[in-house]
Parts: C-alpha cells; sequence; structure tokens
C-alpha cells in the first residue's frame, strides 16, 4: 500500500491507496490453499511482511475486484481480516493482497478431533468450552458489524473463519457476498456454497430472495460444531437419518452424501436442521445445567427453517454474552455423565501413512478423494473386505485400491467419493491466510 499525495496547502494526513505495485511482493511461489474459485499464496510485502494473495483459478477478473471492493469499502474492524490492497501481477492478472493468518477453524477442529481421538467426547487441547463460547461470540460480532455495514457474507463456515495464534476471529473470503436491495433481500444464485452451512432457503427450487439470516443459520450450525464437541465430525449426528455412516468413512465422503442429497433429494435436505436438533440435547452433558436450556434455544432460533424465526445477529451476540458470564459463574461445576444408552456412529479408521514419505496415502484426480484406508499391514492377517454405497454425486461408483506390505497383500473396495467441500462450482478450503 502506498500513501497518496495529500492536497497542496493542506496538512492533513494523506488519503490510504489500496495500490500494491507487484514489484513490492517477493517469495510469491508457495501455495497456502487451493479453493474451488481461488489460489491462495503466501507472500512477502516489502522484504519483511508475511502476506496472502489470493488469486481467482477460474471466473473473470471482474469478480476478483468486486471482493476487492466490498473489502475496500469496510472500515477496520477486529474480527474481519485486513486488506493490504490489490495487485496486479506481470500477467495482467489482479491479487488481493491480504493479512497472512495460517490456521482457521476447521484446521483447529481437525487438530482437535486428531489431539482426543476419533470417538472422544471431551474438550480437546485448545477448545475449552470458554473458548469454544469466545470464538462464537468473537464470530457473531464480525457477522453483526458486516450486517451492520449492509454485506451478507453468504459463505459463513469453519474455513473462511481464520485465527490469530492467540485463537482470534478474523473473517474470510467475500467472494460470494451481496449487499441487499433496499428490501434487505437478494436474488438466490444456486449452486455455490457448503450443504452444511446452507439455510434452506438458499436451496428451495425456484430461486426465491434471501437475506442476512442465511449467515444467522450458518452462525448456528458452527455454534452446534463448537457447543457439542463434534467439531468436524457435526455430519455424524445426521447418522443414520439422512447418511449412512459405514466404519473408516472419512468427513469428505459424508460431505459427499449430503451434496448428492441436497441435489438429489431437495425434501430430505430440509430435514437436516430439524435432525440436527434432535440429536444436540445428547452432546451437551458437559455443560453447566445452567446454560442447557439457553443452548437449545439459541440453536433452536438459529436454524429455524423460516428466516422471519431467526434473530438477528446483534440478539446472538446478546445471548452468547450472557452465555459466557453464566459460565464464569458456574465455572466449578463438574461435568455431568454422558447420557445412558449414548450411541456413536462408527469412528472414522486411522489413514495409512506412507512408509516411505511419512504422509497419508490419497487418492486424488480432478476432485479430491478421501484417504483410502486399509488395514495396518502389521497388526493383522492379509484380509478382504467390501463396503457398499450409494452411487456418489461425482465420479466412478467404486475404486479399488491394493497394497503389499510385509504381512501380505490388502484390499479394500468400496467408493471413491470425490471432494464435496461445497457442491459443484463452490470454493473449497481457502483462506485468506
Amino acid at each position: 500500500m502506498q500513501p497518496a499525495e495529500a492536497a497542496p496547502g493542506q496538512g492533513a494526513p494523506p488519503a490510504w491507496s489500496f495500490e500494491v505495485p507487484w514489484d513490492s511482493i517477493s517469495d510469491h511461489c508457495e501455495l497456502a490453499g487451493q479453493g474451488g474459485f481461488a489460489y491462495v499464496h503466501q507472500a512477502t510485502y516489502k522484504t519483511h511482511t508475511r502476506v496472502a494473495l489470493k488469486r481467482l483459478q477460474r471466473g473473470s477478473p471482474e469478480e476478483l475486484r468486486r471482493e476487492y471492493e466490498f473489502m475496500r469499502s469496510l472500515p477496520p474492524h477486529e474480527h474481519v481480516v485486513p486488506l493490504y490492497g490489490i495487485t496486479i501481477d506481470p500477467t495482467n492478472q489482479p491479487w488481493l493482497v491480504m493479512t497472512l493468518y495460517p490456521l482457521d477453524l476447521q484446521k483447529l477442529f481437525r487438530k482437535e478431533t486428531e489431539a482426543r481421538g476419533p470417538a472422544a467426547e471431551g474438550p480437546g487441547q485448545a477448545l475449552t468450552l470458554s473458548r469454544a463460547l469466545e470464538l462464537a461470540w468473537e464470530l457473531a460480532m464480525g457477522l453483526q458489524f458486516l450486517h451492520s455495514e449492509g454485506i451478507v457474507h453468504r459463505d459463513v463456515k469453519p474455513d473462511n473463519v481464520l485465527l490469530t495464534q492467540d485463537l482470534r476471529v478474523k473473517i474470510t473470503d467475500f467472494g460470494i457476498s451481496r449487499a441487499p436491495g433496499p428490501d434487505g433481500t437478494i436474488a438466490t444464485e444456486q449452486g455455490h456454497g457448503s450443504p452444511l452451512w446452507m439455510a434452506p432457503e438458499l436451496t428451495a427450487r425456484g430461486k426465491p430472495s434471501y437475506t442476512n439470516k442465511v449467515d444467522v443459520y450458518a452462525w448456528g450450525v458452527i455454534f452446534c460444531q463448537l457447543i457439542s464437541r463434534k467439531y468436524d465430525r457435526l455430519y455424524e449426528l445426521l447418522h443414520p437419518e439422512l447418511i449412512t455412516l459405514r466404519p473408516g468413512m472419512g468427513a469428505r465422503e459424508a460431505h459427499a452424501m449430503l451434496a448428492n442429497l441436497q441435489i438429489c433429494e431437495p425434501e430430505a435436505f430440509l430435514r437436516l436442521p430439524g435432525v440436527l436438533l434432535s440429536k444436540l440435547p445428547a452432546h451437551i452433558f458437559h455443560l453447566p445445567l445452567a446454560l442447557d436450556d439457553v443452548t437449545i434455544s439459541l440453536a433452536k432460533a438459529c436454524l429455524s427453517p423460516d428466516p422471519l424465526d431467526r434473530p438477528d445477529m446483534r440478539a446472538v451476540v446478546g445471548q452468547v454474552d450472557a452465555m459466557r458470564d453464566c459460565l464464569k459463574k458456574h465455572a466449578n461445576s463438574p461435568e455431568r455423565a454422558a447420557p445412558p444408552g449414548l450411541t456413536l456412529p462408527p469412528p472414522a479408521a486411522k489413514p495409512v501413512i506412507h512408509p516411505f514419505t511419512g504422509e497419508p496415502i490419497i487418492i486424488d484426480d480432478l476432485f479430491k478423494f478421501e484417504p483410502i484406508v486399509i488395514p495396518d499391514p502389521f497388526a493383522f492377517a492379509p484380509t478382504s473386505s467390501t463396503g457398499t454405497s450409494s452411487r456418489a454425486p461425482f465420479g466412478p461408483a467404486s475404486g479399488n485400491i491394493t497394497m503389499f506390505g510385509p504381512a501380505g497383500l490388502f484390499q479394500q473396495d468400496g467408493p471413491a467419493v470425490p471432494n464435496p467441500n461445497t457442491v459443484p462450482g463452490s470454493e473449497g478450503s481457502k483462506a485468506a491466510q
């Protein structure tokens, strides 16, 4: 960014220009993230400041400039990622230049799950109940600010919630954000978004209009992820009513089922908030008893199928703030035991690690596939297992992987399911990191 020249004879500080010279950017070859629409690179600005560079991998440059104009129009806010500006590379392609935050909420969820183990219901290493409520409150504060500025984010999900080193929220990715018209509504653009966090009105037939209440719904889903300690495995609460989980199934395959349900059985997909809310009470036993009713009430209000019944973000901020105060008063309350008879879906199996690279074995092609898990060759005799599943929405119906190990030949047959982070045309994991 370069300060613009002050007007002659005026002592006021110069206005700030958001035009970043390309030659002030260096080390811009490291890929930090890739989604369905954009690449995000780490880079260095003026030899010492690490920044994130975002460039569209498809679509017109005007779309990135629209995102730039949205971000530039916003006054600074502590829970929105700061914008340095826009730069043009030698091929005349525009790049957004933003503050770099390598961590996002989705990555934190995965770390917490790995730290606890796939079947654990206790707190992770970083996401205590107090911290979970803090993250929910900061995200609500950021969304309240955006709505007060006349912007509907439209793609609120854990991937787009960046985190500082001390776990402070920074909202990012305004690629499909929109400004409502005079009546507060926006014409629906179907085909963009991530199914689990998409409000029902965004998937309804007939392309009805939507309002900023779609962000309230998405916040409600993230609230459930945080408060239930299901984190990145919230989809397990949809088993078996909407999706059928099998041992060894990963998140990508589960989300592919949701995408398939959204496209092929939209009426069934609309049951998602009801199924989720019916399972939630059994997964908040770790809360102080005084928080039970308000937790369920807030989740139910935010996930209401009718957007008119959802609260605005100002009311959500107030509710979560009250929950934080209540938690402080009951900080020493012992955790209750898990409800008797609580059954969990089969946990995801541990992925096989390549013996030479140390990396998980991943099947990849045009879409990103979930790692296919096979038995540990050092722990089991040679076996063969076969699983069946409904056809995935994209790609082949089945795929095989064969691995040779010290114990013999191992084979697993099952569906080769593509990356379902979003429905076709949506942006996957990305961040202004």
